[in-house]
């Protein structure tokens, strides 16, 4: 949950992030932050790497070894009904 809280912050230099409405807002090398059990404490992260041909998000993480996984994350065993997400745009200037 620190990157989280992080990303959540504000401040006015440094690294910034913007929360947005849905995945197909997010850029390349953006965050999306996962709560599997749906209670507020998000436990997984991963960066926006690549698109798919529907230009959704494809994001790289390393608790298991992921590269252009889909964004939800729903073929995971952690993956629940309950599971929120919080997407990440990170501002492109400091």
């Amino acid at each position: 949950g620190a990157l989280q809280l992080f990303l959540s912050g504000s401040r006015q230099s440094g690294l910034r992030a913007t929360v947005v409405d849905s995945a197909d807002q997010l850029d390349l090398g953006d965050v999306i932050i996962y709560d599997w059990s749906g209670d507020n404490r998000f436990q997984h992260s991963t960066i926006v790497t690549a698109f798919d041909a529907a230009g959704m998000p494809l994001v790289n993480a390393n608790t298991v070894p992921s590269r252009h996984r889909y964004w939800d994350y729903k073929d995971s065993y952690a993956w629940t009904e309950r599971t929120k997400y919080r997407f990440f745009h990170i501002a492109d200037e400091f």
